[in-house]
């Protein structure tokens, strides 16, 4: 067994806290999809998609992806639906 590290954890090791960072990877996307508006000239789809993205981050509305573009989730009379805990 001498091929295995010696791995001691002294009591500092545990109390120190571990920290992670999450991305998310739809504001990701929507802002490199207003970017790539802007740098196109196509000024009135990158605000929907500001609008879009703005809404998305206050949670307003759930946005799903299909193909490499993202949807709106509406409910059956076409509004917004919000996220719900069943969608985290």
């Amino acid at each position: 067994m001498g091929w295995l590290p010696n791995y001691n954890m002294s009591e500092d090791d545990n109390k120190k806290e571990e920290t992670a960072t999450i991305i998310d990877f739809t504001v990701v996307k929507l802002q490199r999809l207003i970017d790539s508006y802007e740098d196109a000239g196509l000024y009135e789809q990158a605000d929907e998609v500001y609008t879009a993205l703005s809404k998305y981050q206050a949670g307003d509305l759930q946005i799903k992806w299909q193909k490499g573009m993202p949807f709106v989730v509406v409910d059956a009379e076409g509004r917004a639906k919000k996220p719900t805990d069943e969608d985290v």
